[in-house]
């Protein structure tokens, strides 16, 4: 709950626009109806874990079958896909992103794990951090 309380954003009431917590932990409810583009607002929050992660242009585009995000990072165009399936969160996207993440970069990488309530927490670390974080906590981080 804790993680969870420090790794939420917020929707700005006048603007309408959701800002990421800059805790070093994002979480992705995947309960919650996120508005207009579910995948895009994770490609974003995961942004946020750490500036060497300057996604750009991130697109969200919804077909009948498959939902497709591209964006920019460091100079090369990129798209991820999960299927369609009526508001069902598809895992496969943060494994697609993090085969990218791991591509450029040989020290950090995305971690999640899953909470209780319906929604993933997940952090940008090194591979010593994640271990000494499943030894403290208990908890199954999955990459």
């Amino acid at each position: 709950d804790l993680l969870e309380a420090v790794g939420t954003g917020y929707f700005h009431e006048d603007s309408i626009v959701w800002h990421p917590s800059d805790s070093g932990v994002f979480y992705y409810d995947t309960d919650l109806e996120y508005p207009h583009k579910p995948y895009s607002y994770l490609v974003k929050g995961i942004a946020t874990l750490d500036p060497a992660l300057n996604f750009r242009s991130v697109q969200e585009v919804k077909g009948d079958q498959m939902i497709t995000v591209s964006f920019s990072w460091e100079g090369k165009q990129y798209s991820l896909t999960a299927p369609n399936r009526d508001g069902v969160f598809s895992t496969d996207v943060l494994r697609q992103l993090n085969t990218i993440i791991k591509e450029q970069s040989s020290v950090k990488q995305l971690y999640y794990a899953f909470d209780y309530d319906g929604g993933i927490l997940l952090f940008y670390r090194d591979t010593q951090w994640a271990e000494r974080f499943q030894h403290k906590t208990g908890m199954v981080l999955y990459d």
